[in-house]
């Protein structure tokens, strides 16, 4: 049996853990496992790792509107020691979101603190709605003495498009304004050469680039007009062999708008 998980990822109505202007252990420990540091001090320390379920899935049952749900994750862990851990989500704005409190027992299940029932992460289902497209959420695990912290993340809505063979193009939001992005390429040929051409508020420009020996390939796009907070954007991707594909997006303020816009 699933335990379901209702935490509400939207970006305007998150309620988030206060925080001082100061930097406080949380926020360092925090900040290395999002930078990939799984062990404050060892990179081959324990792991957090979200794992999407099929929204068709058959085995999941939920009173949500099955429209509504943007994404189901389920969560594993690896290598935890014994002890306290607080589970967060992060929104871009770097605001936390304590999800609850934890326990490692010894059969090596993270159970819920304060519960007279058995209660372990593992068997929690997050159902993700009303998040804004290209919006991550990262979650971590972090020990009550911040000696240990473990992270990964979600796009509940991306913003992406593909290719029958693989091919792979998404764009990620890097803050709150909603104006610059992450474009990452994957699954391309080896060494293949893409242009990719950017219209923002009626003006374009272009770029070629080259995908890397395993056919991936980043670069940074900001959608900012000095004239407007917020507009609609288009990415057009042309391939070596001439296959095009777009992505069609809003920015800035305007990207609320995807919080109910199926697009």
């Amino acid at each position: 049996m699933k335990f379901m998980l209702h935490l509400l990822l939207c970006f305007t109505l998150l309620s988030t853990v206060g925080c001082t202007s100061s930097t406080s252990q949380l926020d360092i420990a925090i900040s290395k496992a999002m930078s990939k540091q799984t062990k404050i001090d060892n990179i081959n320390g324990p792991k957090l790792i979200c794992k999407p379920v099929p929204l068709d899935d058959s085995n999941i049952q939920t009173s949500l509107p099955t429209k509504s749900i943007q994404a189901i994750t389920r969560f594993e862990t690896q290598g935890f020691p014994l002890g306290k851990y607080e589970f967060y989500a992060i929104r871009l704005d770097n605001s936390k979101v304590l999800i609850g409190k934890y326990y490692m027992d010894e059969q090596g299940e993270f159970q819920l603190i304060d519960t007279n029932q058995k209660a372990p992460l593992s068997e929690y289902l997050l159902y993700s709605f009303a998040c804004i497209q290209g919006e991550s959420i990262h979650f971590v695990l972090v020990s009550e003495d911040r000696a240990y912290a473990a992270s990964d993340f979600i796009i509940p809505n991306p913003i992406e498009t593909k290719w029958s063979d693989g091919a792979l193009v998404s764009m990620i939001a890097l803050g709150p304004s909603m104006e610059c992005f992450l474009i990452q390429g994957s699954g391309f040929k080896s060494k293949e050469n893409i242009e990719i051409i950017s219209c923002v508020s009626g003006a374009s420009g272009s770029s070629d680039l080259t995908a890397n020996t395993t056919g991936a390939w980043n670069r940074l796009l900001d959608a900012v007009d000095p004239c407007e907070t917020g507009g609609r954007g288009a990415l057009i991707i042309k391939r070596a062999n001439g296959e095009i594909k777009t992505i069609k997006y809003y920015h800035g303020t305007d990207a609320l708008k995807t919080i109910f816009d199926d697009q």
